[in-house]
């Protein structure tokens, strides 16, 4: 993760390269407001989408080099949930460097809006082809069959890279515990290439199952979703809220495993990751620009960041804080070592 985080691929078409707005460092914001701003925002069109990217699920991936000394082509993908908004694919030149993206846009029912390639962007109404223009703007003259094949090719196009998926080397599966008003959603590593190292693993992931199946809860109910993943590290983050009977009422829960996977197959944590916490919390009150009182601060990985997470010191406050800092900012704070690799 340390020089590679996360983007996007599209081998297809010569096409304009369109680059998207650079990303902006999100400010510590409160979990249940994200929640609130992501389902009234409108993305209805590739520019409110555009605007709107910070508070969107990030996916991204390289993929293997198309040939010796090629970099690698990478993919990125925006979800609203799990719906797929924006899709990335970034371009070789003739050496195999890099040379831009192409994008798809896409509406909440899986129709595309635009397909924006190398010297032209399609344009869609309703999920169908209507226009194609050049890099100027100027609308291209197609007769009616050549719109229908080009729609085919971009829906062909969007298809392809938006499922497919980078062989880490290992496999995720989801597994369910329901006990009672108790239901637990977690993933379980499978086919990965030492099964003692595996079995270690996944006995982290599933750490929160006992923890929240005991007596002290009732009504829980968590899910997850996995914020980062390439074949040296995965990062998961379980959200969902449970009865905490030693205080009689509910609580949101917010909790993250981060393994060092291609590595040491070891937990990542708050502990061997951050090198100078006092550095960090003088670090974090001046990139957000306030006092941070806090109690357990633990973080997670997403994309080209480290979100970090914590419940205020305040009675009243029931909403976790998450601040994300991209992750080049915070090197004179962490470390890269998570101890010695088990016994396999």
């Amino acid at each position: 993760m340390k020089t590679k985080l996360l983007a996007a691929l599209l081998a297809a078409i010569l096409l304009l390269p369109a680059c998207s707005p650079a990303a902006t460092p999100p400010e510590a914001n409160n979990h249940e407001d994200g929640m609130e701003s992501i389902e009234s925002a409108d993305f209805s069109t590739p520019e409110k989408i555009d605007s709107s990217l910070s508070i969107l699920r990030v996916e991204s991936f390289k993929l293997p080099s198309e040939s010796d000394g090629w970099e690698k082509r990478e993919i990125k993908r925006h979800y609203k949930n799990d719906t797929l908004l924006k899709l990335e694919v970034a371009l070789n030149d003739d050496s195999g460097r890099m040379s831009g993206s192409s994008q798809f846009y896409f509406n909440e029912n899986g129709q595309l809006l635009s397909a924006v390639y190398p010297f032209n962007t399609y344009v869609f109404e309703s999920g169908k082809l209507v226009d194609v223009t050049d890099e100027n703007g100027s609308i291209l003259d197609f007769d009616e069959a050549s719109l229908i094949k080009r729609e085919a090719y971009a829906y062909e196009m969007a298809a392809r890279y938006s499922e497919l998926e980078e062989n880490f080397g290992y496999d995720l599966e989801s597994k369910t515990v329901s006990k009672g008003d108790i239901e637990i959603n977690y993933p379980v590593i499978s086919n990965f290439k030492g099964e003692l190292l595996q079995d270690y693993m996944n006995q982290s992931l599933s750490q929160y199952v006992e923890s929240f199946t005991g007596g002290d809860w009732s009504s829980v109910n968590l899910d997850y979703v996995v914020t980062y993943r390439d074949e040296d590290y995965l990062s998961v983050l379980f959200k969902g809220g449970g009865k905490l009977e030693t205080i009689g009422r509910s609580v949101n829960i917010l909790k993250s495993v981060t393994l060092d996977i291609g590595n040491t197959s070891n937990e990542i944590t708050f502990g061997n990751f951050i090198s100078d916490p006092e550095g960090l919390e003088l670090f974090l009150e001046g990139y957000t620009g306030t006092d941070l009182e806090y109690e357990g601060m633990r973080f997670y990985f997403s994309g080209p960041y480290v979100t970090f997470y914590f419940m205020p010191l305040d009675d009243a406050a029931d909403e976790f804080t998450e601040i994300s800092v991209p992750l080049d900012l915070l090197e004179p704070y962490v470390k890269w070592e998570f101890g010695e690799k088990p016994a396999s």
